[in-house]
This record gives structure tokens, C-alpha cells and sequence, in this order.
């Protein structure tokens, strides 16, 4: 296998894990009131299982756009890899 075949299934391959990160975690959008605070639509207090859930999705959250474009580099250097050799 060539180095630009590898380069080119990685990136994929996280393009596929962001891809399915982005659909079970989408980016939030941060909801602000007139005064300019933070403002969370939810009701009632959050448990503590659910302080770690959202903490774990917020953190996945963040992380898919990166890995998202991770891949397209990676694929982006694998297509001009012979180009420039």
C-alpha cells in the first residue's frame, strides 16, 4: 500500500467519525437573553448523570468539526502528494 492510498483511507475514515459524531451530537448554538446571559432552556435542575452526559457531549460536540476537517486535510495531502513529490 502506498502511502497516499493510506493517507486517503484515514481520512475517511474520520470523516466517518465525525460524521456520525455531528448526527448524535450536533454543534450548539449558544442561546443569550437581551441582558446578554447565557440562557439554557431546559426545566428543573440537572442530575449528576446528566452533568456528565452533557459535559461528554459537549466535549464530542467540539471535537467533530475539528476531526472534520482533519479528514479533509488528510485527503487534500493524500490527492497532492503526487504532484509534488
Amino acid at each position: 500500500m502506498s502511502a497516499t492510498s493510506v493517507l486517503s483511507a484515514v481520512g475517511l475514515f474520520i470523516g466517518l467519525v465525525a460524521a456520525i459524531l455531528m448526527y448524535y451530537c450536533p454543534p450548539r448554538i449558544s442561546l443569550y437573553t437581551e441582558k446578554g446571559e447565557p440562557y439554557g432552556g431546559w426545566v428543573g435542575n440537572p442530575t449528576e448523570k446528566g452533568k456528565v452526559y452533557g459535559w461528554w457531549q459537549v466535549a464530542l460536540s467540539k471535537a467533530a468539526p475539528w476531526l472534520l476537517a482533519l479528514a479533509f486535510f488528510l485527503q487534500l495531502v493524500a490527492v497532492l502528494m503526487p504532484v509534488f513529490p
